[in-house]
């Protein structure tokens, strides 16, 4: 039905049932799965639940599906009110993004102004601060999904007695009744507040009990990680207190928006919260810049020329792109992975194919090299996980236990992105998270397949072996072509017979990724149980990228690629480029009276050694550029 109702374009609406299960379905084209509202009729009749039978009665009566003659498909009651709902829930993100403007606002006011804050106060970095309450709203905000998701407590195991159980329920009840984020929102609405710092510490006590190996069993919390994970980010957080008014208020316009249309007070759907919505939010923050009024204790977000957005150029992708690139680029290789899984199956003489298709479709590797906020990553996530899904129920549409199960491997195994922007790697862990979130299970490692660096420049092992290609010095906004042409000479003339790049160390390029990718690929698949398992996989990445193997390989590729960006003026020049890109040994820089620097718009803030004395080691630093 939902195959028909997508290749027609005089249908729109359609039922099926089963005579237990009722479905009303839409034209899903553009979605990755089914779009349907079902009605158990079984529990239904069987428990007389009146109000569902009501919501039934209303939706699917008869004269919600009459067209008029000669008037379209979507002139029917049902269009119209999917219609309504479409431009209601519009109006509703323009303004959740606003509420997280006003929230990130209200907290941070809140917090330089309370009297046991006056370490903050002094000397604060706005930029710092900033980067710590976003963090913190986009914590409140992950529970808030989960908890009206009904998947951020674990579940109750088979086999736990019975007095296990009840133990279980009683912590359930204890944090629904003075922990809950479903509780604080609720005040939130109701009420304005106090001096009195109660409330935040209790929402600390459950950010923090997220991040604990333990988790909090008294109040039926588990080890998540992940996001909840204490940084050097989240530092400056520490030890501070809240009132009640500042929280509230921060809440309040997290937990509803008002409908300009209506002028009514609105509660946020946090229970169907999708990769969308975060990546709109995430689009807005990227035009904003942290202020800081030291006079006032105030602290806002304000809109300034050459904000995030427009300096990293980072715009939000639509749904319906998204979805076309993905019929046209990603099914074909799904379609190619099931054809391979049954070939293998074939071959090793097994009947049923399913986990040679499934471990196909689990070996494909999905990257976005400028990800965002993972709106792309998850939808890509949420196709693989359904097509693995169908595979293993043997059921073109399966339940979505099995989806959620599929999606939680997908992500840890299949997902890669990269982002110039390091908020957008957060946010884009943080959907990745949400989608693949499983009842007491931790969230994935991820810190291997979402980066933070500039994937539109880079080297490989072959490219290093040539040396630094002439190329490297043509002439690009800011240089002066005389110089670039005398470097670029220069280059010619040391690659060509005196000194290369990598003269002095024979061994110096003989870099391998292949290595580097095995030891990732056993770090990233190792066993899961438990935070203690990601942990120790997060202790084993850190372990790599610190070995002096992938060190030294990284700044060798680092300087290979500054050669690109360096600022060619006469001011900022050297006498021997090989000089300074021999990374063997430490070469002296003569005729040097301050450092090299790189353009500040590729690379930042950079530091460097005055002296002119360099090495792998203070080049890497001065030309900090990221992973190779």
């Amino acid at each position: 039905m939902q195959e028909c109702l997508n290749r027609t374009s005089k249908h729109l609406w359609a039922m099926v049932t089963n005579g237990r299960r009722l479905r009303l379905l839409r034209d899903s084209s553009a979605l990755a799965t089914s779009a349907y509202v079902e009605f158990d009729l079984e529990a239904i009749f069987d428990g007389e639940l009146f109000s569902d039978f009501v919501l039934l009665y209303r939706m699917l009566h008869a004269t919600r599906f009459q067209v008029a003659e000669g008037e379209p498909p979507t002139a029917c009651w049902l269009e119209k009110w999917r219609t309504h709902a479409i431009d209601s829930g519009t109006r509703a993100l323009e303004q959740l993004r606003k509420g997280v403007q006003d929230a990130i606002t209200a907290l941070g006011t809140g917090f330089l102004r309370h009297p046991a804050n006056a370490a903050l106060r002094e000397n604060l970095d706005a930029r710092e601060f900033h980067a710590a309450l976003l963090r913190l709203v986009y914590r409140m905000l992950f529970v808030f999904v989960a908890e009206d998701r009904d998947i951020l407590h674990p579940e109750v195991p088979e086999d736990a007695s019975e007095e296990e159980r009840k133990a279980y329920e009683k912590a359930r009840q204890r944090y629904a009744k003075y922990f809950s984020t479903a509780r604080l929102r609720r005040h939130a609405r109701k009420r304005r507040g106090t001096a009195h710092g109660d409330l935040y510490q209790a929402l600390r006590l459950v950010l923090d009990a997220l991040g604990d190996e333990h988790g909090r069993p008294e109040l039926a919390l588990p080890a998540l990680g992940g996001l909840f994970n204490r940084t050097e980010v989240d530092a400056i957080l520490d030890g501070l207190e809240l009132s009640n008014e500042a929280l509230l208020t921060a809440v309040r316009h997290l937990a509803q928006v008002r409908d300009p249309k209506s002028r009514r007070w609105r509660a946020v759907d946090y229970r169907n919260l999708d990769a969308e919505e975060l990546g709109s939010i995430y689009e807005s923050l990227l035009e904003l810049v942290p202020k800081y009024s030291p006079s006032e204790q105030k602290f806002e977000l304000v809109e300034v020329t050459g904000n995030a957005r427009k300096t990293t150029g980072s715009y939000y992708t639509p749904s319906s792109l998204i979805e076309c690139l993905l019929d046209s680029a990603l099914d074909p290789v799904l379609d190619d992975a099931v054809k391979r899984g049954e070939a293998k199956a074939t071959a090793a003489g097994v009947a049923d194919p399913t986990e040679h298709i499934a471990a196909e479709l689990l070996n494909l590797k999905v990257c976005d090299p400028a990800c965002g906020s993972g709106h792309f990553l998850v939808a890509a996530a949420r196709r693989i996980a359904k097509r693995v899904a169908a595979v293993r129920e043997h059921n073109p549409e399966p339940t979505i236990p099995a989806i959620r199960d599929a999606l939680y491997e997908v992500v840890t195994r299949c997902i890669y992105g990269v982002d110039l922007n390091p908020m957008a790697v957060e946010l884009a862990k943080v959907s990745l998270w949400l989608e693949a979130l499983r009842p007491g299970k931790p969230l994935g490692f991820l810190d291997a397949h979402i980066k933070h660096g500039n994937s539109l420049i880079g080297a490989t092992p072959a490219l290093l072996r040539k040396g630094i290609p002439d190329e490297a010095f043509e002439p690009i906004e800011g240089d002066d072509r005389k110089h670039a042409r005398f470097w670029s000479r220069t280059n010619r003339e040391e690659r060509a017979g005196q000194e290369g790049l990598f003269y002095l160390d024979e061994g110096a390029v003989k870099i391998s990724n292949t290595g580097f990718a095995e030891q990732l690929r056993r770090i990233v698949t190792g066993p899961v149980r438990g935070l203690s398992d990601v942990r120790s996989q997060e202790e084993a990445y850190r372990a790599w990228r610190e070995s002096t193997d992938y060190v030294r390989a990284r700044h060798i590729a680092d300087a290979w690629c500054a050669a690109f960006v360096w600022r060619k003026t006469p001011d900022n020049r050297a006498q021997s480029l090989t000089a300074f890109f021999g990374l063997s040994r430490t070469r002296r820089l003569g005729g040097i009276s301050k450092p090299l620097m790189p353009r500040s718009s590729v690379y930042g803030n950079s530091t460097g050694s005055s002296t002119g004395t360099w090495n792998s080691r203070t080049c890497s630093q001065f030309l900090k550029m990221g992973e190779m």
